[in-house]
């Protein structure tokens, strides 16, 4: 058996395909058993995932604290892709992730 074929090492009964590793195929499964146990729901915001450890990994973002309401707000905006606090310097073109970066950079200019 060649390297790449050995890649492949679990099948599906039911569909044929294939997979390289085994929590990938017994999450497989259980969607053709209409089970689904592998998946799991955050208690905190709702959002679905079809594999708990990928819940716990998403849990990490619910620890998160901030000494500051100005931290937290820009932080959700990354993760929201609005990026509402940037800003770019009108005269080098500079690129800020906070206003307040902005306004300390423009002394430079003057």
């Amino acid at each position: 058996m060649s390297q790449v074929e050995n890649l492949w090492r679990y099948t599906c009964g039911e569909c044929g395909k294939t997979f390289s590793q085994l929590r990938n195929f017994k999450y497989h499964m259980s969607i053709h058993r209409g089970t689904r146990e592998f998946a799991a729901t955050c208690t905190v915001c709702g959002k679905y995932f079809n594999d708990r450890g990928y819940l716990s990994s998403h849990m990490k973002i619910h620890r998160k604290t901030f000494s500051q309401l100005r931290n937290f707000k820009y932080h959700v905006s990354i993760h929201r892709g609005t990026r509402e606090f940037a800003a770019t310097c009108t005269v080098c073109g500079k690129y800020f992730n906070d206003r307040g970066y902005l306004s300390s950079h423009m002394k430079i200019h003057r």
